[in-house]
């Protein structure tokens, strides 16, 4: 969100609204999966080093998801779930309770 902001000043994002500020979250961490894959998939991209950037992502973090993983045999990122509450005066999410194993 502070990204929007900085570059698009003009347009402010109604934070009031939990469907802008979850499409803008989720968004975010749509992007933010497809940066590490093709960075992992290395400079020669193509559809089986994309795959094979994905699976060996292993731990990483995520905007949404504090503790995420791919594999070769998990193509879904998550492995917790947690309760995260968007804090208006500090522009971001911020996690409430404990992560539980999903399975």
């Amino acid at each position: 969100i502070a990204n929007y902001d900085a570059r698009f000043s003009d347009e402010p994002l109604d934070l009031a609204s939990d469907d802008i500020v979850n499409g803008v979250s989720n968004m975010c961490a749509a992007f933010a999966l497809t940066v590490k894959i093709l960075e992992a998939a290395g400079p020669n991209l193509t559809p089986d080093s994309f795959i094979t950037g994905g699976e060996s992502l292993g731990n990483f973090v995520l905007p949404w998801i504090g503790e995420a993983s791919i594999t070769p045999d998990k193509h879904s990122a998550g492995s917790n779930v947690q309760r995260y509450v968007f804090s208006p005066d500090d522009g971001f999410w911020v996690p409430e309770g404990d992560p539980i194993a999903a399975k």
